[in-house]
C-alpha cells in the first residue's frame, strides 16, 4: 500500500503533474525545468508533447489506479494481485516512454537529469521486481495445487 499511496500522493500528482504538467509548485517546477528543458515551453508544445503525453498517462490511468488499487488492498480483494500486475505495466510503460525520447537523444542538461533518470529507474524497477515475485508466486501456487 505505500508504494500506491506514495505515488498517488507524491510523486505522480505533487512532482509530476503539479510540478512538471501544470507548473505550479514552486520549487519543484523550477527543478523540473531544469532537468528538461522542454518544460520552458507552455503545455502541448511540439518541444514538450512527449512530456505530455506521459502526464496526461499520468492523470488520466495512473493517478485512478494507484486509487484504485489503494482501495483492493484495504479491502483485501482477491483480485488485487491481477489488478496490481496490470499497473505495475502501466507505471513501467509511462517510465519508459517519459525517459526514452532524452535518452535516445542523448539529452543531458545537466547532473540533476541524470540524478533525475537514476530515481526514475525505481519505477521500473520495482515493478520488475514485484512481478517477478507474483509470478513465482503464480508457479508455486500451481505446484501446490498438483501436488
Amino acid at each position: 500500500m505505500v508504494w500506491w499511496f506514495t505515488n498517488l500522493i507524491w510523486f505522480h500528482t505533487g512532482c509530476d503533474l503539479l510540478s512538471g504538467y501544470f507548473q505550479v509548485m514552486p520549487v519543484l517546477t523550477d527543478l523540473y525545468t531544469h532537468m528538461n528543458p522542454a518544460h520552458a515551453h507552455e503545455r502541448w508544445h511540439p518541444s514538450r508533447t512527449p512530456l505530455d503525453a506521459g502526464y496526461a498517462l499520468e492523470l488520466l490511468v495512473e493517478v485512478p489506479l494507484c486509487a484504485w488499487m489503494l482501495v483492493l488492498c484495504a479491502r483485501q480483494d482477491p483480485g488485487r494481485q491481477l489488478f496490481q500486475a496490470f499497473a505495475l505495466a502501466v507505471q513501467m510503460t509511462g517510465t519508459v516512454t517519459y525517459y526514452l525520447p532524452g535518452l535516445v537523444a542523448l539529452e543531458f542538461s545537466c547532473w540533476l537529469s541524470v540524478m533525475d533518470r537514476l530515481c526514475g529507474s525505481v519505477w521500473i524497477i520495482y515493478p520488475v521486481i514485484t512481478l517477478w515475485g507474483m509470478l513465482a508466486d503464480a508457479r508455486n501456487d500451481v505446484k501446490a495445487k498438483a501436488a
